[in-house]
């Protein structure tokens, strides 16, 4: 993703094929390992999942982070992937036994 991707994404957006570049992933430490890996301004929105909800707010640790990179946040899945709902969470989510 440092290496070889990002740098191919900036390339597109240079040519002016994309606007915007993003990255998203479960871990929150996926954020702070690519993004102090690359060049400041290379990306523009990262999309986390299931870290800002009510039964984890662990993203809000991230902000001020992201903010002084100036970089968007897209929050997903509020439903922290189905857990907070009336059905529960499918077989393979990643919550405790005794969350789920």
């Amino acid at each position: 993703v440092v290496n070889e991707t990002i740098p191919a994404l900036i390339k597109l957006k240079k040519a002016g094929k994309t606007r915007f570049i993003g990255i998203t992933g479960l871990p929150l430490g996926i954020f702070t390992n690519v993004l102090d890996r690359i060049p400041p301004g290379s990306i523009d929105v990262v999309l986390s999942y299931c870290h800002y909800s009510i039964n984890d707010t662990s993203l809000e640790d991230l902000l001020p982070y992201l903010k002084s990179k100036g970089i968007g946040i897209i929050t997903a899945s509020p439903l922290a992937m189905g857990l907070l709902t009336e059905n529960g969470p499918p077989e393979w989510h990643p919550a405790s036994a005794e969350l789920k």
